[in-house]
């Protein structure tokens, strides 16, 4: 529901619903704004199918490997929890990819986006976006670079449950 769906539809626009075999429902249940935007925009994506999730434990490997997709996306920041089941995908013959846009670097973040485009057979576009994003991220660093002033000390409360006071990320992503 993050990074790598938002990368297929930078890739793919319109057409992302026929590439997604099973996503989770991070996207709807998290950001739900911009889930209810896409699908206004690509109906199709309503219809694809819900295979759980990491996070609350609900992730269905029997579902994903029913649903017969070419390759597993699975982000970096979940490859302890489910390391026994990516030898299930691989005995399956579903080669499971790791990326990761969790960390916050630019350089996670832009290969990423290159192994995504490679992999669904956009690498041309995927450089054009890759590119684009570290022009801007650099815009950013290039104006903190020159800052004097001392820099302001923030928190920031995790959007996922705004319920529980003090749930925030640790070194990842926020």
């Amino acid at each position: 529901s993050g990074g790598a769906f938002l990368t297929m539809l930078a890739l793919e626009e319109k057409d992302v619903a026929q590439k997604v075999a099973g996503w989770d429902n991070g996207l709807e249940n998290y950001r739900n704004d911009m889930y209810k935007q896409f699908v206004d925009a690509v109906p199709d994506l309503a219809n694809i199918p819900d295979v759980g999730s990491i996070d609350n434990k609900t992730l269905n490997i029997e579902k994903i490997i029913s649903l017969k997709p070419d390759v597993v996306f699975m982000p970096m920041n979940a490859l302890d929890t489910i390391k026994d089941d990516i030898n299930r995908f691989e005995t399956a013959g579903i080669p499971t990819v790791v990326i990761d846009f969790h960390k916050e670097t630019l350089e996670n973040h832009t290969e990423s986006i290159l192994l995504i485009g490679k992999i669904i057979g956009k690498e041309q576009r995927a450089q054009e976006l890759a590119d684009y994003y570290t022009a801007q991220v650099n815009k950013v660093y290039s104006r903190l670079a020159t800052m004097n002033k001392p820099k302001p000390t923030v928190y920031v409360e995790c959007g996922q449950d705004p319920s529980t006071y003090g749930n925030s990320y640790f070194d990842s992503m926020w």
